[in-house]
């Protein structure tokens, strides 16, 4: 299913929606292929969700000498990025907070997802920093500590929102700051 022939449920047009590549694969040669091609691309540029359907054909078959898949060489396009830390952007971004008046945090549901709790409660209080949070960050610190501010943006408490507004320096945590998240 979901190739939205005859009205059908259409999983490709749904998976294009959410993800930067969506493959089917059709015979169990193409699926090696488009797995080592979703590897690729989900790492490589700006990472993110990548998609292999598997038709019924892709998983009934053997892959012998006869039927060896085509594979690519991946140096060259799937680079380690360094963890390494930046020691001048440290720095840099320290003398930012040193000078700043009116920090803010802003958290998202990135600060759920790490379970980052007790980092960005830290944080908060070490530059003392109110938090405020985006729709889907809801809930990653608590509203009634001393530094909680709310939900902010277009859904969010006005209160939030004029912290945001009022702020000299604003720290996006776990958060791209989508359209929805900025007003």
């Amino acid at each position: 299913g979901g190739s939205g022939d005859l009205g059908g449920y259409d999983a490709v047009s749904a998976f294009k929606a959410i993800c930067k590549k969506v493959f089917v694969s059709h015979s169990p040669e193409q699926l090696i292929q488009h797995a080592q091609l979703a590897l690729k691309h989900a790492t490589t540029g700006e990472p993110g969700p990548v998609a292999v359907i598997m038709h019924t054909s892709s998983l009934d078959g053997v892959i012998g000498p006869d039927a060896f898949p085509r594979l690519y060489p991946t140096t060259g396009y799937v680079k380690e990025k360094s963890r390494a830390i930046d020691a001048d952007a440290i720095a840099t971004v320290a003398g930012v907070l040193a000078g700043a008046e009116r920090p803010i945090i802003v958290a998202g549901h990135g600060v759920r997802l790490s379970q980052a709790y007790e980092q960005l409660h830290d944080l908060a209080h070490t530059i003392g920093a109110p938090v405020v949070t985006t729709q889907g960050g809801k809930g990653v610190f608590d509203e009634k500590d001393s530094h909680g501010g709310g939900v902010f943006a277009e859904w969010g408490r006005e209160s939030a929102n004029a912290l945001v507004g009022k702020a000299d320096v604003v720290i996006a945590v776990g958060t791209k700051l989508g359209p929805i998240d900025t007003l």
